[in-house]
């Protein structure tokens, strides 16, 4: 069974952790493995995203080992967009 790693970004960690919708979300994209449904890249983090509502996402990458790192969670954006944000405002570590 792969793992779920945050690379020691504690923000990030925490953030998902915080929201429970997020920590089932992330549960659930564990399960559906690397061939699951993702809502596309975020060029920025060089990542796929999961919408977990409306205005809420998480960031992530499959590792060559099969472990799902989470790289970032994301609130829409209502201010100033940065090119490839996929219009939310991300919490990660660079």
């Amino acid at each position: 069974m792969a793992n779920i790693t945050y690379n020691g970004c504690n923000k990030v960690k925490k953030a998902v952790e915080n929201n429970d919708l997020a920590s089932k979300k992330v549960k659930a994209i564990l399960e559906a493995g690397a061939k699951g449904t993702n809502n596309g890249l975020i060029a920025l983090l060089r990542a796929d995203h999961a919408h977990v509502t409306g205005d809420v996402a998480v960031a992530f990458k499959w590792l060559k080992n099969g472990d799902l790192e989470i790289v970032g969670y994301g609130e829409k954006n209502k201010g100033k967009r940065v090119s490839g944000d996929g219009g939310y405002e991300w919490k990660y570590c660079p």
